[in-house]
């Protein structure tokens, strides 16, 4: 039979961070929850959006759709 035990002591350790599953755009390479390349260039202070996938910036998504149709 095992004895009881008292916790006298926890200190949780954890980081809060955005829902998205990948913490990196795959274009720009940037952080999701920050603003994009586009917008840091362009001294956009707004929220640059995320795609509805998750993976990338919605800025980053159409540039990468217009070098694809152009080739």
């Amino acid at each position: 039979m095992a004895g009881n035990f008292d916790l006298t002591f926890f200190s949780p350790i954890g980081f809060i961070s955005p829902k998205y599953l990948n913490n990196y755009c795959l274009f720009c390479k940037g952080q999701l929850a920050n603003r994009c390349v586009k917008c840091s260039e362009n001294s956009i202070t707004e929220k640059c959006d995320v795609n509805e996938k998750e993976d990338m910036h919605i800025h980053c998504q159409k540039i990468l759709e217009k070098k694809t149709t152009e080739d």
